[in-house]
């Protein structure tokens, strides 16, 4: 053999050059697929999360944005002299606390105020009052001011902290309904209607300003005047026209579809945006929004899965939201619902949550015109009956001397109804306090309830649930002939 012949050294038969076996282990499928398919899958799942993070928005200028737009909407300073507020301080400054009689039972003042009249010839109410005048006559002239700026914090952070009422509570409003029942139980019934006049216009006020916005607040002070008129209306019915006409003009009317509605809305749509954006950066805490579902969010707080989505969802329904409402429209859950299903291009759990709680508050907006609207009719059939000697045979009856047409509802768009109660209506309308028949042979003006169902005037729940969306508005008009009530028994 030739030197220069270079000899390949021998491979074993039967064992695979080491270079063809590796490529082989490379090239098989079925190890391409061991491989491959986790790594596709982490693939899929890291782009699924940052197109559901919306990658396009950028929370932390979105908040800033948020925030400006939001403390926009608050009111301009007032010279002093013309913010109706400081009357109000003034009034909480002068405000004298209410002295229980020692030793007797049920001498709270506010769960007396729908209750009987003698309640209002005791020495301690009169102590009361006597000692509140001055209280009283800084709440008239807060009243009659055009303007009210509250001068609140409206620092984003600090907004849902804030309380959801008067921040001093409801000493005010208090004062005024029991200068009110006294002052009809004497025979005074223009100064009742002023003092009504004067809750009325406390909840106006606390909604005048978008960015204070009380919804729970301001519906409860009016519903404590609707309440009051009723009470008066039951207990110490006035007995002239001029009277009846002062509550009339005294209730505050109409509530809903007004600036105070539509300023709500744009301030929350706002609000709930910033929200939002303050989470999705880490700048706002989830906890603050108490209906949060917590598996929402990241772990540490911030940041939320669907983020951008969720937020176009959220502006585009308070958008249609506000233009219906512009329009006079209601919306309940279901239509709530299905503009947020009709509005999603990714999750919408949060997005839900915060149409949700708007929806709550419509809910008692439309409740409280709707108790505005049959409060106003009880009063008109008072004043049918004290021209004509006799009761209206429906409502129809008072069009159109009294009323231009038969009011409708608002939740379920119905003429409202009324109906004779035989055997007395039973009421509860204080957390806690016994159930009161009203007198036998009374008439219950009452709306539909909101799914359209006639429980004659009914709550579902205690006959006056004011955050019951089932609750039905109603006003009791006593009968012509008032046998004494009866307090206790069983409601139906």
């Amino acid at each position: 053999m030739p030197d220069d012949v270079v000899q390949e050294p021998a491979v074993s038969a039967g064992l695979p050059d080491q270079r063809e076996a590796i490529a082989g282990w490379y090239l098989r499928r079925s190890h391409r697929r061991l491989w491959m398919l986790p790594l596709t899958a982490w693939l899929l799942v890291f782009i699924a999360v940052l197109l559901l993070r919306g990658t396009v928005e950028d929370p932390r200028a979105n908040f800033r944005a948020s925030q400006a737009a939001f403390l926009a909407l608050a009111p301009p300073s007032l010279p002093k002299g013309e913010n109706a507020a400081e009357d109000y301080a003034l009034a909480q400054t002068a405000f004298v606390p209410f002295a229980p009689a020692q030793g007797k039972s049920n001498s709270d003042l506010f769960s007396n105020i729908t209750g009987d009249s003698k309640f209002f010839e005791t020495q301690e109410v009169q102590t009361f009052l006597a000692n509140n005048t001055l209280a009283l006559q800084h709440l008239y002239a807060g009243a009659a001011k055009a303007k009210c700026n509250w001068g609140l914090n409206y620092d984003l952070r600090a907004k849902w902290g804030n309380p959801t009422r008067f921040p001093w509570g409801n000493n005010n409003e208090n004062l005024l309904a029991a200068h009110a029942r006294a002052s009809a139980h004497a025979g005074d019934h223009k100064a009742a209607a002023k003092s009504i006049a004067t809750i009325y216009r406390l909840a106006e006020q606390c909604c005048s300003d978008p960015v204070f916005e009380r919804c729970w607040g301001a519906v409860a002070t009016a519903r404590l005047a609707d309440r009051t008129v009723e009470a008066i209306s039951t207990w110490d019915t006035p007995g002239s026209l001029d009277d009846l006409d002062a509550y009339r003009k005294a209730v505050w009317h109409p509530r809903w579809g007004s600036d105070v509605v539509l300023g709500f809305l744009a301030a929350w749509k706002k609000q709930g945006l910033g929200y939002m954006d303050g989470v999705a950066c880490g700048a706002l805490q989830a906890g603050i929004f108490h209906s949060l579902p917590a598996q929402h969010l990241t772990p540490r707080g911030g940041g939320i899965l669907g983020y951008g989505p969720e937020r176009h969802c959220v502006a585009a329904v308070m958008d249609e939201i506000i233009a219906r409402s512009a329009r006079g429209q209601y919306l309940n859950t279901k239509d709530m619902e299905e503009l947020v299903a009709k509005h999603q291009t990714g999750p919408a759990r949060l997005a839900a949550e915060i149409i949700s709680y708007v929806q709550r508050h419509l809910e008692r907006y439309a409740n409280s015109e709707e108790q505005a609207r049959v409060a106003d009719a009880g009063l008109a059939f008072l004043m049918f009956r004290m021209k004509h000697g006799r009761d209206p045979k429906s409502l129809d009856e008072l069009v159109p001397e009294f009323m231009p047409a038969v009011p409708q509802g608002i939740r379920c768009p119905q003429p409202l109804r009324m109906k004779m109660e035989p055997e007395g209506v039973f009421v509860k309308d204080v957390k806690n306090s016994p159930p009161v028949r009203r007198y036998p042979g009374a008439t219950r003006i009452f709306a539909a309830r909101s799914d359209g169902v006639d429980e004659g005037g009914y709550s579902s729940s205690d006959g006056f649930s004011l955050y019951d969306d089932k609750y039905n508005a109603s006003f009791c008009v006593p009968p012509r002939e008032k046998p004494a009530p009866e307090s206790g028994g069983k409601a139906p």
